[in-house]
């Protein structure tokens, strides 16, 4: 099965000045079904794995604006991702064993649809007679996206998120046919809720007392190492 899905958009301008756009993006999910049978010492076994929402991406709509103010340029979007009609990561499992049949529960709905806002900002300075030099920032909100707290010590994937960026672009004319750009930017995403689990715990309060802190730091990676490969 080859999905296919729809990306559409549209952008207006306003008198040079104001810029408005929208887009659209279609639901994408492939779905995966593995089917295994095999005889064992005379006893047929069945086990039937499905996936109906494989590398899932939801419904999502965005509205953007900028408006140019000569030398200051202002941007701001807002996007409604429909994550409600994602089904999770769980799989659905049926296995036939001799006088028995085994089959996973439904899950309760984990996830729910939310609204992201970004912001941003540029503003143009003159460098010499021919260069100018671009500074940039940035700055957005996305809420998490499960119906009930995040679970485990690290929740940067599924916690509400606070981006920011800044950046900066020097354009050099003159020297080359061509107008050079040199650009260097910074990243910052943050998680709003960092929850502390035990070993985590652990690990600060050893670090605090200075007791054995490469044993157990280095314990506690290779461990975590361990299940993650598993």
């Amino acid at each position: 099965t080859t999905p296919a899905t729809l990306h559409v958009g549209v952008r207006l301008d306003l008198e040079g000045r104001v810029h408005l756009g929208a887009t659209y993006r279609q639901e994408f999910a492939v779905p995966v079904s593995v089917a295994t049978r095999a005889d064992i010492g005379g006893i047929s076994l069945t086990a039937d794995v499905d996936i109906h929402q494989a590398l899932f991406d939801p419904h999502t709509f965005v509205l953007a604006a900028a408006v140019d103010l000569d030398r200051l340029e202002l941007e701001l979007d807002a996007s409604y991702s429909a994550w409600s009609a994602y089904k999770g990561p769980a799989l659905g499992v049926r296995a036939v064993l001799p006088g028995a049949v085994l089959t996973s529960e439904p899950r309760q709905p984990l996830f729910r649809d939310v609204a992201t806002v970004r912001a941003a900002a540029s503003y143009a300075l003159d460098v010499g007679r021919s260069s100018e030099l671009l500074l940039r920032a940035g700055l957005g909100f996305e809420p998490t996206i499960l119906t009930t707290a995040p679970q485990g010590s690290a929740n940067f994937a599924d916690g509400p998120k606070l981006f920011a960026g800044l950046g900066t672009t020097l354009a050099l004319r003159g020297l080359l046919p061509r107008t050079l750009r040199l650009g260097a930017g910074l990243g910052l995403g943050l998680s709003l809720i960092v929850a502390i689990g035990a070993q985590n715990l652990f690990v600060l309060r050893q670090g605090i007392r200075r007791e054995h802190v490469f044993e157990v730091a280095l314990v506690c990676a290779l461990s975590d190492a361990v299940l993650i490969a598993l």
